[in-house]
Parts: C-alpha cells; sequence; structure tokens
C-alpha cells in the first residue's frame, strides 16, 4: 500500500495517534510502515514520536529523512512555517489497512482533524 501526506505549516499527521502492528481484523490490521520525509523551506524540521506500553522514542525529522515503523502508535508534526510532505509505503500479509486508536485519544472526533 502506498500513499502520500501533506501536512501544513504547524500541524499534524497520524493524529489522533493510531497504530497498525496487530492483525486482529476487524479492528487491526498488522502493517509495517516506512516514510520518506520533504520537508520545505529546507530549515524546517518536524518530529515523530513511536510509542506503545514498551518503548516511546521521539526522533527529529529533517529533509530526506527515511523512518521506519515496524510497530507502536506514530503521530508526527511539523514546525510553523514550514510545510512536510511524507511518501509512506505500508507492508503485512494484508492490503486491507485498519488502524487502531490509542485509548487515551478516542475522545479526539477524526472529522475535527486537519492536516
Amino acid at each position: 500500500i502506498v500513499g502520500e501526506t501533506i501536512t501544513d505549516p504547524g500541524n499534524w499527521a497520524c493524529y489522533p495517534p493510531y497504530k497498525h502492528d496487530t492483525d486482529n481484523p476487524p479492528e487491526e490490521t498488522a502493517l509495517e510502515k516506512l516514510c520518506f520525509f520533504k520537508i520545505t523551506p529546507d530549515t524546517g524540521f518536524g518530529s515523530i514520536r513511536i510509542f506503545n506500553n514498551i518503548e516511546d522514542i521521539i526522533y527529529l525529522i529533517k529533509k530526506d529523512e527515511v523512518v521506519t515503523i515496524p510497530k507502536g502508535y506514530h503521530p508526527i508534526c511539523v514546525a510553523p512555517k514550514h510545510q512536510m510532505y511524507y511518501l509512506w509505503v505500508m507492508a503485512g500479509n494484508t492490503r486491507k489497512t485498519i488502524s487502531a486508536i490509542h485509548p487515551a485519544y478516542k475522545f479526539i472526533n477524526k472529522k475535527h482533524m486537519t492536516g
């Protein structure tokens, strides 16, 4: 599965935090993810938080970075006045994408989200 995401300045992507690392349809499908990032202007940066019950890591994202996400929730943000584009590829034993939102963030209504 391949897609593209454009995140406007100062906004979030993959939010509320969700994951797709457990094969449990119809609730969730297991897919690994790889993202290739572009940020404009070049002075820009963003971050990605990859977390689950065991790990909680935050990575700095700059232009032309590649991040692999084998498991975990993974919200992404970009700095104000900078736009983020990323090409993402997901792979697994299925071609169906079902993501599970982190229980602590289920109160957020996705239709009110931007980016």
